[in-house]
């Protein structure tokens, strides 16, 4: 029996694919897009929950690992895909994750804890996150304001770091909230600022840190009450972006504390 190759742009699974490109429709379906091979194959191999799977018709190596592990494929165009993620170029694979529903309250670890505080881009929040990941953070968390982080432009920004290193769920995500936890924990605060009263260079990072990352105009919530930590600029510039700032202060949290040399 021949494949169903999906082409209706009237087809009901269409309507909610295209849905979850707006927070309302993530949050009513409960899902999120993984769009394209390499987020799809870290969602897969972190076992990530996985409601719908889409490929093209070509595509063959992880449809078939999918359907090996007893997950249901659905074959499409490639103008259906291209509808369901607004894409020029679709991807070959694209699935519907399940965004987690756990509010349990966070345990901070030792080494660091990154906090995207109101930081509204979306490009922005996918850097960092990837950035973390590849650096070593612990944990990811943000406060209410910061772009949604299963927005597909996070996502595909994240490239499956998002599936490594999961952002806390926090009920109340409110700065107030997240300090009072994070020195209830014994977490040192250090705030990311360019006008912070310590440099970067010369910053001993404690044990168990949050570094939090401000809107680049607003800058740090003041309910975050810690050191101010700054880049030293020798250039003209007054300022960075804040995912290359947020970059840099993990690279040097990285080589002060990590031992880059040995992995």
């Amino acid at each position: 029996m021949p494949e169903v190759v999906l082409s209706s742009r009237a087809h009901p699974l269409l309507k909610v694919g295209r849905s979850l490109h707006e927070t309302k429709g993530r949050r009513e379906q409960g899902l999120f897009l993984i769009e394209g091979t390499n987020a799809f194959g870290a969602a897969f191999e972190s076992k990530w929950p996985l409601r719908e799977i889409f490929a093209l018709e070509g595509e063959r190596e992880w449809s078939t690992r999918a359907q090996q592990r007893g997950l249901k494929v659905h074959r499409a165009t490639r103008e259906w895909l291209g509808a369901m993620c607004d894409l020029q170029t679709p991807p070959p694979i694209v699935a519907w994750g399940e965004i987690p529903q756990n509010h349990a309250r966070p345990t901070f670890r030792d080494g660091l804890t990154v906090v995207l505080d109101g930081i509204s881009d979306p490009g922005n929040v996918g850097t960092i996150w990837r950035a973390s990941h590849a650096l070593g953070a612990t944990t990811m968390v943000c406060t209410q304001g910061t772009a949604d982080v299963w927005n597909p432009k996070v996502v595909r920004g994240a490239a499956g770091s998002l599936f490594a290193l999961p952002p806390v769920s926090l009920r109340d995500d409110s700065p107030a909230h997240l300090a009072r936890l994070l020195q209830e924990q014994g977490v040192a605060i250090v705030r990311a600022d360019a006008h912070g009263e310590t440099t970067l260079n010369t910053f001993a990072w404690p044990r168990r840190a949050a570094v939090i990352l401000g809107h680049e105009r607003r800058g740090v919530s003041a309910e975050f009450e810690g050191v101010s930590v700054t880049i030293p600029l020798p250039g003209q510039a007054e300022s960075l972006n804040v995912a290359m700032a947020g970059t840099i202060f993990l690279w040097e949290w990285a080589r002060a504390t990590v031992n880059l040399a040995a992995s």
